[in-house]
């Protein structure tokens, strides 16, 4: 007599995540795997669930993700649970919280302490062995970062690396692609990434691409320089013979809209000559990232207590002034909110514009920004209205681009849960469904789905998720079309998605019912057991 399913979600509308168009059918599970997708016998003893109405497809696999070491300060991945994400991959744009040498430990400890978190690993394995340990209620991949190998070999010099520098940012970069890291990724507008040249980064791809890897950037501009940033990232994969992902495609600034229609042209000639990229987008018109991002890179030379001292000196005050006054369009600091501060004093700023808190503290909005960045210690984090809404629905139809958040996995307490973060972190896949599928329909649900499943996946060469196949892992999202939603705004961000009724991780519920269940059955993902 053939074994029970474990359980079977029946009378669903299947979206598979191979973009082809839905169909009424039941998953079964069993051990942790699809067993049996369609129209099938069940077995007596199978455990059923009705989800009739409700569409049943792959969980979500947030291919750009900052849960660096949030994985550990919230395990239970509460903000991306309840939006239907089963997987995510973190160590973008640079920052990866391994490996931990030279003068990189300081940094991470600085971070670590914010989250109370203390570094008890060194490498990837160590690593990997912390977010075992802690459990985790998603799946979690990791890419090793430039700027971490950089700060662990040279710190923030702004220099080209000797010969055994970068041998070493080599040697470190290959062993954490053998504990099963997926890639590289760099932080070009980010201390210690953006005092890197081309050469170096493709040094360091062809080390990362003999074991399969890719090549993910926060290419060096998304500004006025974005187009010589994507030339650059494109170029780096054609030299390393190695697969791009540029991170977070924009054009960034009210002025510097107008090179979206040569960015398109050069991504759709590349596309069509076969170029071995992609890129992803969130589906909001602000960007989030450190409020020193508006601060020139040379001010970083030589590390935080360099940056903090030249801050504190009125001539460098000066010069640092003109220079920001350069880029900033005249509505700029309106349009630019605090968002996280670790200084008590300061908590009163969170949600604030920067215009608003240099009215509130009597001061030019530039000079407040230097105050804030003093007496954070370089830790604060905030909020850009940068971009435009009509290029945002183009580029998430562009073929070659998926969706992701750029943001981390948050709790429902503690640490991880303080300020007024960006709300892609609680509704990055919900929004998509219910803003661009639903009401404004410029994506079929299938290719939404597909964008947040098979297409990362793919990506990533991880053979065994993305789509609901036979005996690939159960790792299953079921959501009411009509009533998926996304309820985090930037004015209350902290606020879990509506519409979802099951998530499971390898055939466990982490949310049943549209509530979580604390279950952790989430593990290390490795690129050498995909």
């Amino acid at each position: 007599m053939p074994k029970p399913f474990d359980l079977v979600l029946t009378g669903g509308l299947i979206v598979d995540g191979t973009g082809t168009e839905p169909a009424r059918g039941d998953v079964a599970i069993r051990e942790g795997l699809i067993a049996q997708v369609g129209s099938f016998e069940k077995p007596d003893g199978s455990k059923e669930l009705d989800v009739s109405g409700q569409v049943v497809c792959p969980g979500f696999i947030d291919i750009h993700s900052h849960s660096e070491l949030l994985c550990l300060a919230a395990p239970g991945a509460e903000s991306k649970v309840a939006s239907g994400v089963t997987s995510e991959f973190s160590g973008n744009c640079g920052g990866s919280p391994f490996p931990v040498t030279g003068p990189f430990k300081s940094d991470l400890d600085r971070t670590a302490s914010a989250l109370d978190l203390k570094v008890s690993w060194s490498d990837a394995p160590g690593f990997f062995e912390e977010v075992t340990s802690a459990g985790s209620a998603i799946n979690r991949g990791f890419f090793v970062g430039h700027g971490t190998l950089r700060a662990g070999a040279m710190g923030h010099e702004r220099r080209k690396p000797k010969r055994k520098e970068l041998t070493a940012m080599k040697r470190s970069a290959a062993a954490a692609m053998e504990a099963g890291c997926w890639g590289l990724s760099t932080g070009l507008i980010y201390p210690p990434g953006c005092f890197a040249e081309t050469d170096e980064i493709i040094a360091l791809a062809k080390s990362v691409k003999r074991y399969g890897g890719i090549y993910t950037s926060h290419i060096r501009g998304e500004s006025g320089g974005v187009l010589d940033a994507v030339e650059e990232a494109l170029e780096i994969g054609r030299s390393a013979k190695i697969g791009v992902q540029i991170a977070h495609l924009k054009v960034s600034g009210v002025r510097h809209w107008p090179l979206f229609e040569h960015l398109r042209e050069m991504l759709m000639e590349a596309y069509e000559s076969g170029a071995d990229f992609a890129a992803d987008r969130y589906p909001y018109v602000a960007s989030s990232t450190w409020l020193g991002s508006v601060l020139p890179s040379w001010t970083y030379e030589g590390g935080r207590e360099r940056l903090l001292e030249r801050l504190g000196s009125k001539a460098m005050r000066s010069r640092i002034a003109e220079e920001v006054a350069e880029d900033a369009e005249p509505d700029f600091w309106q349009r630019v909110r605090i968002a996280w501060v670790q200084n008590p004093e300061l908590k009163q700023l969170e949600g604030m514009s920067v215009q608003e808190a240099a009215e509130s503290r009597g001061q030019e909005p530039v000079d407040a920004v230097f105050e804030i960045i003093l007496a954070d210690g370089a830790q604060t984090s905030a909020i850009y209205f940068v971009m435009n809404e009509e290029h945002l629905v183009e580029i998430m139809q562009w073929p070659f681009v998926m969706v992701a958040s750029d943001s981390g996995a948050r709790g429902l307490s503690g640490p991880s849960a303080e300020g007024k973060p960006h709300p892609r972190g609680y509704g990055t896949p919900t929004r998509v469904l219910r803003r661009y599928v639903r009401e404004k329909p410029v994506l079929r649900l299938a290719e939404a789905i597909r964008k947040m499943t098979s297409m990362p996946a793919e990506r990533l060469g991880m053979s065994d998720r993305g789509t609901l196949e036979t005996g690939k892992a159960a790792d299953v999202t079921v959501f009411d079309p009509e009533e998926i939603t996304d309820h985090a705004t930037f004015e209350e961000p902290k606020q879990l998605s509506g519409g979802v009724s099951h998530v499971l991780v390898g055939g466990t519920f982490v949310q049943r019912e549209g509530k979580l269940t604390g279950e952790r059955p989430g593990k290390v993902l490795l690129k050498g057991e995909a």
